[in-house]
């Protein structure tokens, strides 16, 4: 039986967003019983698993053609659950070592790709190159998640502190990465986009180090990550076609990011200063919430949905498919 042009289609592309839709069904069921007090999560915890159930299965294609089976990540995401699920210590600990397996090898395959970019696609390195760092990301948050689990401070780090880098790096620090990949292959303003890309990977690096080093530091990577961050959104403003509903999710991405950065700079300002900054609370229910929907889930759907399965380019640098 000849299947038809729609069929093939719906075969191809159905797949790749079932891993995501599954995750995502996950998530909310988690995220409705701690709001219901029926499990312990905190909110911190509840995005903490957005990462590896949502975020990264609708990312890992824009990153690397070559992504592991899709079943092998959420299962390792099913295991980060219940590794937040279960109290700290050996089991818990022993559940996240999955999931920073499957990191290593999406890096390693990345690495691979990188290493075999063909000649010709020479002007797609720094694209590469951040592709690259999502992924690196990926590993970072991993072990930042093993070590919280473990109870184990990194570098002298507060235990919580871990588990926040743990959340970051798994999905905003991913997203972004992967957000800004695509906008580097295909914005028509190249030179900007590497600009917007490296403040965005190098302010994230900066903060690591700023905080374990000197508060100014961190100050610095947080006002060159949001500028970054924002930036990125400003250059996807018009990179899909009109009327597409790629547009309106890149545009919704491209505003609600603004007031998550603008938190962040106030948090590392108060840190540096020594003033008050927002009650944690807070910061993770606005900054949380619109960096992790309007922002990455947003911004991922967006170049999901202008990059088919298999497509080297989905998108113009005019900005039309």
């Amino acid at each position: 039986m000849v299947e038809t042009h729609e069929e093939q289609i719906r075969i191809r592309v159905w797949p790749s967003f079932s891993a995501p839709a599954f995750g995502g069904a996950v998530w909310v069921v988690v995220a409705a019983t701690a709001m219901a007090s029926i499990v312990d999560l905190s909110i911190f915890q509840v995005f903490l698993v957005l990462g590896p159930l949502v975020v990264v299965p609708l990312g890992l294609p824009l990153v690397t053609r070559r992504a592991p089976d899709p079943r092998l990540v959420v299962g390792g995401a099913l295991l980060v659950l219940a590794a937040v699920l279960v109290p700290t210590g050996g089991v818990a600990t022993a559940l996240t070592l999955p999931w920073l397996a499957v990191t290593l090898l999406i890096t390693v395959v990345r690495f691979d790709e990188w290493r075999r970019t063909d000649e010709s696609e020479v002007s797609l390195q720094p694209a590469q190159a951040v592709a690259t760092a999502a992924c690196i990301w990926l590993v970072v948050g991993a072990v930042h998640l093993t070590a919280s689990r473990a109870e184990l401070a990194l570098l002298g780090v507060d235990i919580q502190l871990v588990e926040l880098g743990a959340m970051h790096f798994s999905f905003a620090g991913f997203a972004a990465a992967a957000i800004a990949s695509c906008v580097l292959r295909h914005s028509p303003r190249p030179r900007l986009a590497s600009v917007a890309a490296t403040a965005t990977i190098g302010g994230a690096a900066l903060v690591g180090v700023g905080h374990l080093t000197i508060r100014p530091l961190e100050l610095a990577g947080a006002v060159s990550m949001a500028g970054g961050v924002t930036l990125i959104g400003l250059l996807s403003w018009s990179l899909a076609p009109r009327g597409s509903a790629a547009r309106i999710l890149l545009r919704i991405a491209a505003i609600g990011v603004i007031i998550p950065m603008a938190m962040a700079v106030q948090y590392a300002w108060a840190l540096t200063t020594g003033t008050p900054h927002l009650p944690y609370a807070t910061i993770a229910r606005i900054h949380g919430s619109l960096n992790a929907f309007a922002f990455s889930i947003g911004g991922l759907l967006a170049w999901r949905l202008l990059s088919p399965i298999g497509s080297k380019s989905p998108v113009s640098r005019s900005g039309r498919r």
